[in-house]
């Protein structure tokens, strides 16, 4: 042991031997006899960040539609709300309508198969207008052209037929309207006081430089052509014209 030492540089008596230490062998390199070695832990992989997958983004992230499904469908159907909202109910728990005809007769009224029938597909058609009115929003609004009339247009439409008519001047390929040209020369602001019975200077929109604004002729166009364009637009007044060709 004292040879090993001497041969190694290490004066005898300068390194303090602990129990159990065997130095008949020549230790590792870089280690002082007579101390434990220190293991070195490997450092950690580094962590990758986890990439997180997209959720698919549903149709309806918010109904814009400011009616209840289930009142519709009493009204249509003619059956009381309890009985619609217990319909839905189980139809949305994937109730077949045999299973509800023969075993939830206390929840429906006793409505036969027949009648179930017709208000399910009512059910799916009023489903359906939700869904499309939605849709319709979302496209105007990346036309950023959505106003406040056409979103309650929207929001009160309780079929297809409603429904494309708000859509039908915004579709791509549709022809820029008069009414379009008048927003552009942001006339639709005093259009709109006018209706909430505000007085409204339009010599104010005078200018000689845009094509337009003119004459007084011509904003008085302009504002006649927003006028029937928010009028044509309004679900009352679509559904008041509609009543006068039902026979």
């Amino acid at each position: 042991m004292a040879a090993y030492m001497v041969n190694n540089g290490i004066a005898s008596g300068s390194v303090k031997q602990e129990p159990g230490t065997s130095y008949t062998q020549a230790p590792p390199k870089g280690e002082i006899p007579g101390r434990k070695a220190v293991k070195q832990e490997k450092e950690p992989p580094e962590k990758k960040p986890i990439k997180q997958e997209k959720k698919a983004v549903k149709l309806e992230e918010g109904n814009i539609c400011k009616w209840e499904v289930t009142t519709v469908l009493a009204e249509e159907t003619s059956i009381t709300n309890t009985a619609a909202r217990n319909i839905v109910s189980l139809l949305e728990e994937s109730c077949s309508i045999p299973f509800i005809a023969r075993y939830r007769r206390e929840d429906t009224d006793n409505i036969d198969v027949v009648k179930l029938r017709e208000v399910h597909d009512v059910y799916l058609d009023l489903k359906a207008v939700q869904a499309k009115a939605n849709y319709v929003c979302k496209q105007i609004i990346k036309q950023e052209k959505l106003t406040k009339s056409v979103e309650m247009a929207l929001a009160h439409s309780q079929s297809m037929i409603e429904v494309e008519d708000v859509y039908a001047p915004f579709k791509s390929g549709s022809k820029k309207t008069l009414a379009e040209r008048a927003r552009v020369l942001g006339l639709e602001p005093a259009v709109m006081g006018i209706l909430a019975g505000q007085d409204v200077d339009i010599k104010q929109f005078m200018n000689s430089d845009k094509e337009g604004l003119q004459t007084m002729a011509k904003i008085e166009a302009g504002f006649q052509h927003l006028l029937a364009d928010i009028i044509n637009k309004d679900i009352e007044v679509l559904a008041f014209v509609r009543a006068l060709y039902v026979i």
